[in-house]
């Protein structure tokens, strides 16, 4: 982990870019040597933390395929997504005459706007000028424009989410005037950010360097900061709440009604239904790699095994083709090794979910009955994988290398291990 100093008795000069308030003294929270004399800075009028230096990172470089893969795959949270949507979803339910034309501003891959699409039925386009957006476009024929918000090709949306994207954003005034502009003149802006709370020493390691987003993420809002920032720019915040290591927030603009919140839950019939029509729409092996394998993960997790099994069944020969290997314990702890050597450019031919859906499937044999010594032998191929991603992690970007599933299956996968092996 960084040597991180919390609260190091210093201060520093800021303009703070959610409430503008500018300080000569405001607290440094922490510091690291390896940060090369950055530092993160508090302010002292609303609690939003930001970096001292704050530059944006060049998003529109080209990345590999493996990399865009492994966002598909494994960085990018679905279900999280699923949760986020339902502020809105609420909307549509409360206001039966709306016209729902969906904008997911800042998309990155593009399954928010896909859910919204094909989970939801909205009228939905993604926007994002990445190639990351670019990929999705092509490999999964997801909703997107590798455009800016807003396009020409829509009517003006009056549901707009952008989903972590105010974090890395220095003119945060400037992008949010935009997104306000190309809104219909009564309509909704929901935002997921990550908050403050978590850039705190009690926070776990994972968490910690995950939010922290180091070279990316460039200030983390406290929920004063949220609202005055969005105040300024026009819109009225109906309520902001923290899931986990989002804070989202629905905020209306010029005479959309209020609407009655909840803090949103996961659906997890509607994400079903999604994943089974989204896999089912083909292309068969880009959506078996990003939708099929969250459904044998959703089923696994919901007990209901025969079902997962099914699942895997469908799932193995199209992963095979793809690796020109056998999906077996034994294959799965070879291709650790590429892991380890190649990282994202593994992620071409080796699936980046592969670590989880071993430990998965050592939980469908684990619960059968019978297949102990099968199951040990895939919860170890599972810690061989997830660990093979650490250590490229650790040698390539070690403040990038926490990844809070992989942490969990270095773990998880060992104790199942020694289960299934006392049983057997």
């Amino acid at each position: 982990m960084s040597r991180v100093q919390w609260f190091p008795s210093s201060t520093a000069d800021l303009t703070c870019c959610a409430c503008n308030h500018s300080s000569s003294n405001a607290p440094v929270l922490a510091t690291a040597d390896e940060w090369n004399g950055e530092f993160l800075i508090t302010c002292p009028r609303c609690g939003t933390v930001s970096w001292n230096e704050r530059i944006e990172a060049d998003y529109a470089s080209a990345t590999s395929a493996g990399n865009s893969w492994f966002r598909l795959e494994h960085g990018e949270s679905l279900d999280a997504m699923v949760r986020s949507l339902e502020p809105l979803e609420l909307v549509v339910g409360q206001q039966p005459d709306i016209d729902p034309v969906f904008a997911d501003v800042g998309c990155g891959t593009g399954l928010g706007a896909d859910y919204a699409a094909f989970g939801l039925g909205w009228d939905s386009i993604g926007y994002d000028p990445s190639p990351t957006a670019a990929f999705s476009a092509a490999q999964l024929a997801a909703p997107v424009r590798t455009e800016f918000f807003p396009g020409s090709e829509q009517a003006p949306a009056n549901l707009v989410m952008s989903s972590e994207v105010l974090e890395h954003v220095v003119d945060v005034d400037g992008f949010l005037t935009a997104v306000r502009d190309g809104m219909a003149d009564s309509g909704y802006l929901l935002l997921t950010t990550p908050p403050v709370e978590l850039i705190w020493p009690t926070t776990d390691e994972a968490n910690f360097f995950s939010v922290l987003g180091r070279g990316q993420h460039l200030q983390y809002f406290s929920t004063n900061g949220l609202s005055r920032v969005l105040e300024r720019n026009g819109f009225i915040p109906n309520g902001i709440w923290i899931d986990g290591s989002r804070q989202i927030v629905l905020a209306s603009k010029g005479s959309a009604p209020r609407v009655e919140l909840r803090i949103p839950g996961q659906n997890v019939n509607a994400t079903e239904q999604y994943l089974r029509k989204r896999w089912a729409a083909g292309p068969e092996v880009a959506t078996t790699r990003v939708f099929g394998s969250r459904l044998v993960k959703l089923l696994t997790h919901q007990g209901r095994l025969d079902e997962a099994k099914n699942e895997w069944n469908r799932l193995s020969p199209i992963y095979e083709q793809l690796m020109q290997r056998e999906l077996r314990p034994e294959t799965m702890v070879a291709a650790a090794d590429d892991v380890r050597a190649h990282g994202y450019i593994s992620a071409e031919t080796i699936p980046a979910n592969l670590a989880a859906l071993s430990y998965m499937r050592g939980m469908m044999l684990l619960n059968s009955g019978g297949a102990f010594i099968e199951s040990a032998a895939w919860f170890n191929a599972s810690n061989a994988l997830a660990t093979a991603w650490m250590d490229w992690y650790q040698a390539t970007d070690p403040a990038a290398g926490r990844d809070g599933e992989l942490v969990g299956l270095t773990s998880w996968a060992p104790q199942h291990e020694q289960i299934a092996l006392s049983y057997a």
